[in-house]
């Protein structure tokens, strides 16, 4: 069964969501500054490199499926 679009559950589900994400993407920074604190200058380039091309990746992936 499907809530209708004005249902008082959407907001607090959003709000979840929300912060679902926002918990993800700070762990993740804290995790990858953590990590990069003990690299020299090039090989910390070399990480956000890969970083780079693994998200440009997942998003050629999401776009595939219509996903964004």
């Amino acid at each position: 069964m499907t809530e209708p679009r004005n249902s008082p559950y959407l907001q607090p589900l959003k709000l979840t969501n929300d912060l679902v994400v926002s918990a993800t993407i700070l762990r993740c920074n804290l995790a990858l500054n953590k990590e990069l604190r003990t690299l020299s200058t090039a090989n910390k380039n070399r990480v956000l490199i890969a970083l780079s091309y693994q998200i440009g990746e997942q998003l050629d992936s999401l776009a595939a499926t219509n996903d964004l």
